[in-house]
């Protein structure tokens, strides 16, 4: 549901979200919000993947507040605590960074830390994504951190395609910056640049810049890119006509 979310924009998304909202509110309402103590894992984990689809993917308003309400008192079940949060971040606004870097800064564990770093590549916002961008160039986030965050980035859907010339802009930079074994990260998201100028310019660029200690990673990624890039010019027809006025 993810990968077709990305493939449709306007109406035909906007239908997309309520085919979205139809399959999965019976099952969270199966489940129900709250976690008994006898739980696995498993269901947990179902529980905040379902609400995080509904809240993103299907856009579904309810949920969304009931998201905002559990990230702002910022406890709960872990999984869905996390899910609240990345759902927070897709509709992020300047104020909620703001309580997202200050949550990371003053982290009391290491899951919480992560938790709110990495949630803070769902940002939409042009002014939003630059700072994060900036901010990974720096001392405010960790040189084995920012690596990721940058990958992360770079599967967000309306700024991934920023997030990667940022990377391409400053690889040089990069490569004094972070260590060589971290490099590799800088490839993972870029499977999700499907539109065929930006999979062009990918692969133009790494053309020029082999990561040697990571050649064959490096090759992988890029085949990632070309399969999903070649699944959206498949399965996009599909979806206007299915989901089309």
């Amino acid at each position: 549901l993810g990968w077709l979310d990305r493939f449709v924009d306007d109406e035909p998304r906007e239908r997309l979200r309520g085919f979205v909202r139809d399959l999965v509110r019976p099952a969270l309402a199966r489940l129900g919000w709250d976690a008994s103590p006898d739980e696995p894992d498993l269901t947990r984990a179902l529980r905040g993947q379902l609400v995080q689809s509904l809240a993103i993917l299907g856009a579904d308003p309810e949920t969304l507040a009931q998201c905002r309400e559990l990230e702002l008192e910022g406890e709960g079940d872990p999984q869905l605590l996390q899910a609240a949060v990345e759902a927070v971040a897709a509709e992020g606004t300047r104020d909620d960074l703001d309580r997202y870097w200050e949550r990371y800064r003053g982290a009391t564990t290491p899951q919480e830390e992560e938790r709110y770093l990495f949630a803070t590549s769902r940002f939409p916002g042009d002014a939003e994504v630059e700072r994060i961008l900036a901010a990974s160039m720096t001392d405010d986030i960790r040189t084995q951190d920012a690596p990721y965050l940058l990958a992360r980035s770079t599967t967000n859907r309306r700024q991934g395609p920023k997030v990667w010339r940022f990377i391409a802009e400053h690889w040089d930079a990069m490569q004094d910056r972070f260590a060589s074994s971290n490099i590799i990260g800088l490839v993972s998201g870029i499977r999700y640049l499907t539109d065929p100028e930006a999979v062009r310019d990918v692969q133009a660029f790494f053309e020029d810049h082999d990561i040697p200690q990571n050649h064959l990673m490096l090759k992988q990624g890029l085949e990632r890119m070309r399969v999903a890039a070649a699944l959206r010019e498949r399965v996009t027809p599909e979806l206007l006509e299915r989901f089309g006025a």
